[in-house]
């Protein structure tokens, strides 16, 4: 009988092979887990200085407008 035809054989290689697919699949999801963390992580940041950014336009605009009035007002 040869060596693959030995139970213990399969034994071992079906071991290996649940082994393998239960590394590779933890790999996978703690890769998944890190990305779409630091990706909301990102988002959350970008977000905050596109508000922050978004209120002084806002503020300029408003001085803008102030300017122009007065500038307008001397006429």
């Amino acid at each position: 009988m040869s060596d693959l035809m030995n139970p213990d054989s399969w034994l071992y290689i079906a071991a290996l092979t649940t082994v393998m697919l239960g590394g590779t699949t933890i790999i996978v999801t703690l890769t998944n887990r890190s990305t779409t963390s630091a990706i909301h992580g990102l988002r959350g940041e970008l977000g905050g200085k596109i508000d922050r950014l978004q209120g002084e336009v806002n503020g300029l605009r408003r001085e803008m407008s102030a300017k122009f009035e007065a500038v307008d007002a001397r006429s």
